[in-house]
């Protein structure tokens, strides 16, 4: 197959239309990262695995394992409003 017989590829633009910003995002990464917070703030004072009979020990207990989500959360979803809205 020669330049002239093969088929014509569709050109596809680099620049996508800017979208709408929404800042509903930025608040959502800023609870996630206040949750990465709470979790190293409650592992430094605190230690959640030493008795679960404790009355705050259940909450202390939930703050910590909830950090891990939060720090993936966050990154996905940064990294999807920089590829969607295509800030830099």
């Amino acid at each position: 197959m020669t330049a002239a017989t093969a088929p014509a590829r569709p050109v596809i633009s680099s620049a996508a239309p800017a979208q709408a910003y929404v800042p509903a995002f930025d608040g959502l990464r800023g609870v996630l990262a206040l949750g990465v917070v709470l979790s190293h703030f409650t592992l430094m004072t605190v230690n959640p695995f030493d008795d679960l009979a404790r009355p705050l020990a259940v909450w202390e207990h939930l703050c910590w394992y909830l950090g891990a989500p939060a720090v993936d959360a966050f990154f996905v979803l940064s990294g999807w409003v920089r590829a969607v809205f295509r800030t830099r």
